[in-house]
C-alpha cells in the first residue's frame, strides 16, 4: 500500500511541487502563442496577440519590438517607428541593440542603404546581443557595408594541380624558351583580428602564401611569401581612411628557405563612398642576392564597383613606380582588372577575371641592359591573364573549387639565352578552402530558461567564399607586373 507526504514536507522536491513551482512568464507565454500563430500563417492572430500583450503591459520592452518587428514585416512601417519612438524603451543593454537593429531592418526595407549603416553604427560590437540578433547583425553587415571583415577571420587554402610552364610567372622574373610543364602546389593562410569598432580601430593580419613545383629543374624556383601587417583605422565606418604597416619576405628554394628579397612599407586605403576604394603605399624592398634590383617604391590604385548586364562587377586600376638601386630596374608600369562573381545552380559560384599589365622600364639597354636582361634594347612588358574558377561551398566553414588560369606576357627582352622573359602559362588547380569568423569581443548575454528568439528573415551566415574579397582577387591578378610588389591588401 503505498503513501506520500503532503507536499509541504518535501524539501529537496520543493521546485517540483506546484505550490513552489516558477510562476510563468507572461511575456514568454504570449511569444509562444505568437510563434504557433505565425508557424500556422494565422498574422491576424498573432497581431491580436502582440497587441493586447503592448496594452496591457505598455513597459515591456521585449512585446514592443516584437510588435514593431511584426509592423516592418507587415510593410507598416510608419506604426514601428512610432513605436521605436515611444519613453520607457530600451533598457537592458540586449534591447538597446534590438531597437538598433529595428531600425536597420526598416531601412532595408526601404532600399535605404544609408539607413541601414547609420543603425549598424548604433550596435556597439562590445555589448551584448541575443543570439538571434548577432545573427542579424553580421548579416546586415555584410549585405550593407562593402568591405566588411568580422573582427576575428581565419582562412587557410590549398591547391593542388598543374602548369604548362614551370618557369611562367616567376619571383625572379625570367622565364626560358622551352620551359617545362610541372605539378604545382599553392598553399595560403591568413589570419585577421581587429578590435571592436571605434573611433580608432587597430588591427592585424598574419599570413604566409606558397608556390611549390614538382620539375626538378624548377624546383629552386618553389617559394614561400611571409606577410604580416598592423593597421588603424581612423574613424567610425569603412569610409574613414585606413593606414597599414606591412612586412612581407619572400623565401626562394622553400626547402632550403634563402632570404630572396624583404620589403617594409607604408600603406594608406580610403573608401569615401561604398563602391569606390583607393590604395596608396610607398616602401623599400632590399633583394638579397641582387643589389641592382633593390629598390623604392611608390604605388596608387583603386576599385570600383559597378553594374554591367545587371550584374555587379568590380573595376580594378593600379599604377607602380620602381626606383632601383641601378637605373636599369627602373620600372613604371600599371595593371588593369575586371573581375565579377557569377551564383549559379546547385550552389555553384563562378568567379571570373581579367587583367592586362604593361611596364617599362626607361633606363633599360646597353651594357646594363644586356647584363640585366639579356638585351641592349629597351625593354617593354606587356601581359594578360584571364583567370575562372568554379566554387561549390561543403559546408559554412569549407568549399571545393576548380579554377583555371591562362596567362602570357610579350617582351622586348626576348633573346635567346638564360635572360628571356616572354611566357605562356596553362595553370589548373583543385583546391579546398576552409576557414571561420566571429566577434570575441561581444559580451554574452543573459540567456534566460524558455526565452522565446524574435524570428528574423532573410538571415545569411558568413562564408569561407566570401572571404575570397575582389581584393585579394586582384591582388593576385597585379603578380602580371614584372616583379610585382603589389600594395593591394
Amino acid at each position: 500500500m503505498g503513501w506520500r507526504l503532503p507536499c509541504a514536507t518535501i524539501v529537496v522536491g520543493m521546485l517540483a511541487c506546484p505550490a513552489f513551482a516558477t510562476p510563468a512568464d507572461p511575456t514568454e507565454d504570449t511569444l509562444r502563442a505568437v510563434r504557433q500563430s505565425l508557424a500556422e500563417e494565422d498574422w491576424p492572430g498573432a497581431r491580436a496577440r502582440l497587441e493586447q500583450a503592448a496594452a496591457t503591459r505598455p513597459g515591456d520592452c521585449v512585446i514592443r519590438a516584437w510588435l514593431a518587428w511584426f509592423e516592418i514585416e507587415s510593410g507598416r512601417g510608419d506604426p514601428a517607428e512610432a513605436l521605436l519612438r515611444a519613453g520607457g524603451c530600451p533598457v537592458a543593454a540586449e534591447d538597446r541593440g534590438r531597437w538598433a537593429l529595428l531600425r536597420g531592418v526598416a531601412a532595408e526595407r526601404r532600399n535605404d542603404g544609408d539607413g541601414v549603416r547609420r543603425a549598424l553604427g548604433e550596435v556597439r560590437e562590445r555589448e551584448p546581443l541575443w543570439p538571434e540578433d548577432r545573427k542579424l547583425a553580421q548579416t546586415l553587415s555584410l549585405r550593407h557595408r562593402e568591405g566588411y571583415i568580422l573582427p576575428l577571420e581565419a582562412q587557410a587554402e590549398l591547391g593542388l594541380g598543374g602548369t604548362s610552364n614551370a618557369f611562367a610567372q616567376s619571383p625572379t622574373d625570367a622565364a626560358l624558351r622551352e620551359a617545362p610543364g610541372s605539378a604545382v602546389a599553392r598553399p595560403l593562410v591568413r589570419l585577421r583580428l581587429r578590435a571592436p569598432e571605434g573611433t580608432v580601430t587597430p588591427s592585424l593580419e598574419v599570413g604566409g602564401r606558397g608556390y611549390g613545383i614538382g620539375a626538378t629543374v624548377a624546383r629552386g624556383l618553389s617559394n614561400v611569401e611571409l606577410f604580416g601587417a598592423v593597421a588603424a583605422r581612423l574613424g567610425r565606418g569603412a569610409t574613414h581612411p585606413t593606414v597599414r604597416y606591412r612586412h612581407e619576405e619572400l623565401l626562394l628554394d622553400a626547402a632550403e628557405g634563402s632570404r630572396y628579397w624583404a620589403a617594409n612599407r607604408g600603406e594608406i586605403e580610403a573608401s569615401p563612398t561604398p563602391t569606390l576604394t583607393f590604395f596608396g603605399g610607398a616602401g623599400r624592398r632590399v633583394f638579397f642576392t641582387d643589389d641592382w634590383r633593390t629598390r623604392t617604391e611608390w604605388d596608387l590604385a583603386g576599385l570600383q564597383a559597378v553594374r554591367f548586364l545587371r550584374r555587379p562587377v568590380v573595376l580594378g586600376g593600379a599604377f607602380r613606380l620602381y626606383r632601383a638601386e641601378r637605373p636599369v630596374h627602373d620600372q613604371v608600369g600599371g595593371t588593369l582588372t575586371a573581375a565579377t562573381d557569377l551564383p549559379m545552380r546547385a550552389s555553384l559560384r563562378a568567379r571570373l577575371a581579367l587583367s592586362g599589365a604593361f611596364d617599362d622600364f626607361p633606363r633599360s639597354g646597353g651594357a646594363d641592359g644586356l647584363v640585366a636582361f639579356g638585351t641592349t634594347e629597351r625593354r617593354r612588358d606587356v601581359a594578360v591573364r584571364l583567370s575562372a574558377g568554379l566554387w561549390r561551398p561543403l559546408h559554412t566553414h569549407a568549399a571545393i573549387g576548380l579554377t583555371y588560369e591562362l596567362a602570357r606576357r610579350w617582351s622586348t627582352a626576348d633573346s635567346p639565352g638564360l635572360r628571356y622573359y616572354p611566357y605562356v602559362e596553362h595553370r589548373l588547380l583543385v583546391a579546398l578552402r576552409v576557414g571561420d569568423g566571429g566577434n570575441p569581443w561581444r559580451a554574452r548575454s543573459w540567456e534566460a530558461p524558455g526565452r522565446v528568439a524574435l524570428p528574423w528573415q532573410d538571415l545569411e551566415e558568413w562564408s569561407v567564399l566570401r572571404d575570397d574579397p575582389v581584393r585579394q582577387l586582384l591582388r593576385r591578378e597585379e603578380d602580371l607586373g614584372a616583379d610585382c610588389g603589389c600594395i593591394v591588401p
